[in-house]
């Protein structure tokens, strides 16, 4: 039997995903204040996981290093980046699964560059790197690629679910840590 692990991983965490989805959607970002949220959790999530993929000896290709490019857009903000925040990742058999969130982004990378588009301010129109970047659409069949060769039994796919499970919490977790500075501040 041929299983399609990519339609039932976005099944199995679809809940997750939406769970991030509207917090991200809870901004504006045409307005500068609610974009920078948006980038500096970005920032954060991507930086921890990019880390976390450099440290380890993956037996896959790992996704395109992209929070330089955050950062880029951070400071064409005019702001600083938030290099302190550090968000704890568990250890991993394997980060297939993360790989397969990060690079899943670039499918809504074209709705949210109209919206950034749409602003009238111009610190928010030059901080646009991130978004314009073509590096996740072009790495995506590779890491369908590998999911495809790799997961082989049903103890693989619940590693590879718990990677992108992982992945989903980082991001959500680092939204929730940029909002609460945001409070405090």
């Amino acid at each position: 039997m041929n299983i399609n692990y990519r339609i039932r991983l976005r099944n199995d965490t679809a809940l997750k995903h939406q769970e991030v989805d509207d917090l991200f959607s809870e901004l504006d970002i045409s307005k500068r204040q609610d974009y920078s949220v948006f980038l500096n959790a970005n920032f954060i999530a991507l930086k921890a996981i990019e880390n976390h993929f450099s440290s380890l000896k993956c037996k896959f290709d790992v996704p395109p290093i992209q929070s330089n490019l955050l950062y880029q857009d951070i400071c064409n903000l005019g702001e600083e980046a938030n290099i302190t925040q550090d968000i704890d990742l568990p250890g991993l058999p394997s980060s297939l699964g993360m790989a397969y969130v990060v690079s899943g982004a670039h499918f809504g990378s074209s709705v949210l560059l109209k919206r950034v588009s749409a602003s009238n301010d111009a610190k928010v129109l030059s901080a646009r790197s991130y978004l314009q970047s073509n590096d996740m659409k072009r790495y995506w069949p590779i890491v369908m690629q590998q999911i495809k060769q790799t997961i082989r039994t049903e103890a693989d796919y619940h590693v590879l679910v718990k990677g992108a499970l992982t992945a989903f919490n980082i991001y959500f977790d680092s939204f929730n840590l940029i909002k609460q500075e945001n409070l405090s501040v």
